[in-house]
């Protein structure tokens, strides 16, 4: 059995992939406009962008898998790392206050706090012992 908070940081992984990729397809023709500036990507930074979305997705389903499925505190550490990146990376605005009432960045938004309500659920108590339980090695195997 897995503990509530695990349970619960599927379900907001999962919003967060939902709402992410809604995000990435909402926002395509301005962050294709933002692409198109770049020289270096040349025509093909529209196929760059569908990678980006499609690599995206792809990570969170494989923290999902670790994290909440093989108990990966590795995984769970990624996932870690990602959120703090993610942060600081708002930081600077949210300080100044540049706020952008537009409906897609508050999205953006709304699924960077997910992203907080997620991982402080790795660190509940009960999420800790489940991490920390290991399986009993049956002895058979080595016979």
């Amino acid at each position: 059995m897995r503990p509530r908070s695990i349970v619960y940081f599927e379900r907001i992984l999962f919003s967060i992939l939902v709402l992410g990729t809604a995000n990435g397809i909402l926002n395509w023709r301005r962050s294709n406009e933002l692409l198109a500036a770049q020289p270096e990507l040349g025509r093909y930074w529209s196929g760059y962008l569908a990678f980006l979305i499609f690599a995206s997705a792809l990570l969170y389903l494989s923290l999902w898998y670790f994290i909440a499925r093989r108990r990966s505190v590795l995984a769970k550490w990624i996932f870690m790392a990602g959120v703090a990146a993610n942060v600081l990376n708002r930081l600077p605005r949210l300080v100044r206050g540049e706020l952008n009432p537009v409906a897609l960045e508050v999205l953006s938004d709304i699924v960077l706090l997910l992203f907080i309500v997620a991982a402080w659920l790795l660190f509940r108590p009960d999420a800790k012992t489940w991490f920390e339980k290991r399986e009993a090695v049956d002895p058979e195997i080595f016979r």
